[in-house]
């Protein structure tokens, strides 16, 4: 028939198609499962992730702290040397002058340097600061170094050194270990007077000794002090 359906033309039904299709289609694989090592352990990928920020967080954290620590110690050693720059080196020496004969150093004699500006209400022990006493105890040093000022004692040839914390004014006291006076007059009453407004038992501290009370100006490029005892 024309324009119609050829009744003889061969068809296959819905239903056998639909299987044939369903057929091509591949059937899921089950998945098969790797056998880890016995030597190993699997970790999930988001743990990594999680224990790679944190060692990053704990070796910045520690870098600061050591940059932090770093520039603290740098402070201090700076304060440090700063004091140690700003500290006057002062030199002298002390002879014993016979009315016949050489001079010769008064080994022994005890030189103190105190600021002449700075009084304080606790007074300096003596014990070491005097002629023939052992050297001074380190209570003694500490005192005399918190109060701002320096001691020495002269060689055999007389010479001493010691560093005063700062420039400026200070008080020298200067003790003879040989030379000897008579009784104290009016000048050694004033002296004792005043020594007494730093130390304990100021007339102790000189036992009858020749000495210098001075008022000098200590700077970088100061002069040396030189003192003369009659003997």
């Amino acid at each position: 028939m024309q324009g119609g359906t050829n009744s003889s033309e061969f068809r296959i039904p819905n239903s056998e198609l639909e299987g044939s299709l369903e057929l091509r289609v591949p059937s899921p694989q089950p998945s098969r499962l790797i056998p880890v090592p016995s030597d190993k352990i699997l970790f999930p990928r988001r743990m990594l992730y999680v224990e790679a920020v944190l060692y990053l967080t704990v070796a910045a954290t520690a870098f600061g702290l050591g940059y932090l620590t770093g520039r603290g110690g740098s402070s201090v050693a700076s304060k440090e040397d700063v004091n140690v720059q700003m500290r006057v080196p002062v030199e002298g020496k002390v002879l014993l002058a016979p009315a016949i004969g050489t001079k010769r150093g008064d080994e022994g004699t005890i030189i103190i340097a105190l600021p002449a500006d700075k009084l304080s209400d606790k007074r300096l022990p003596i014990a070491g600061l005097r002629p023939g006493d052992p050297p001074p105890s380190d209570a003694t040093s500490l005192a005399v170094a918190e109060f701002g000022g320096a001691s020495a004692r002269a060689d055999t040839a007389g010479n001493f050194a010691l560093f005063v914390p700062v420039a400026g004014s200070y008080r020298i006291l200067i003790i003879s270990r040989q030379a000897t006076r008579g009784p104290d007059g009016p000048s050694e009453q004033r002296d004792i007077a005043e020594l007494g407004k730093y130390f304990d038992a100021p007339a102790d501290l000189l036992r009858r000794c020749r000495y210098r009370w001075l008022t000098k100006d200590l700077r970088l490029g100061t002069g040396p002090v030189e003192v003369e005892f009659a003997e």
